[in-house]
């Protein structure tokens, strides 16, 4: 079928398997602090728990499989809203991380599905992870591994170069330069000036990917219209 086997089935059956073994195996039992991140907001496991539970008895847990894979992490990488909604329900906020799968799938379409999920304002924030990287807290205010903080340039080339270097495109991504993608966030405040607890309080403006803009405020709405008119001239 040319590959659409694999790509639509394959790799969450892949993650489903490896999780699932984690679990059977015990390895959760035995290391109760274990962090385990599954991708596709967690394979067929959310949807298939219950069927676990009623036929995992043979594996021998001092508990029920769902038990452990509710321990689990995950992501939004699922083209469909209901999807990363059941994932998020069954999970929690807390443990459901943004990702867009770039660039096998493109960020504007996987914010327009989370936004169809109808989420409120405090939980689209949870998902605002730089200040994570930059003070190690999680949502209970416990530090983690605080050795492993980054500073403001640190998070500003995380989240920018090296992003372009992880999806091997740092020849047209990662920075504002003569020859590569104009993407760019506007923002409403100064990053480099804002205090780390207050990171989550800055807001996107407008955000422009590969020159056109996908993201706008009121303040930038006619931004789009006036930079067409330019190019016309030019």
């Amino acid at each position: 079928y040319g590959g659409a086997l694999h790509l639509s089935l394959g790799r969450v059956i892949e993650v489903s398997v490896a999780a699932s073994r984690i679990v059977f195996s015990g390895l959760m039992e035995r290391h109760p602090d274990l962090k385990v991140v599954m991708s596709h907001t967690g394979g067929a496991l959310p949807y298939q728990s219950g069927r676990m539970d009623k036929n995992g008895k043979a594996a021998k847990l001092p508990k029920p499989p769902s038990t452990y894979i509710r321990r689990m992490y995950t992501d939004t990488v699922s083209p469909h809203s209901l999807g990363m909604k059941f994932a998020i329900d069954y999970y929690g906020i807390d443990s459901v991380m943004y990702g867009s799968d770039y660039p096998c799938w493109d960020p504007a379409t996987a914010l327009q599905l989370i936004d169809d999920i109808g989420l409120s304002d405090a939980d689209k924030d949870k998902w605002k992870d730089l200040q994570w990287f930059m003070d190690r807290k999680d949502p209970k205010g416990k530090v983690w591994g605080p050795q492993e903080r980054l500073d403001h340039q640190e998070a500003l080339r995380f989240f920018t170069r090296n992003g372009a270097d992880d999806v091997l495109r740092p020849d047209k991504l990662g920075s504002i330069e003569t020859g590569k993608f104009a993407d760019v966030v506007v923002l409403d405040k100064d990053f480099m000036g804002t205090a780390v607890d207050q990171m989550r309080t800055i807001k996107p403006q407008m955000t422009m990917m590969g020159g056109k803009i996908v993201f706008a405020t009121p303040t930038f709405a006619d931004l789009g219209e006036r930079l067409e008119i330019g190019r016309a001239h030019v």
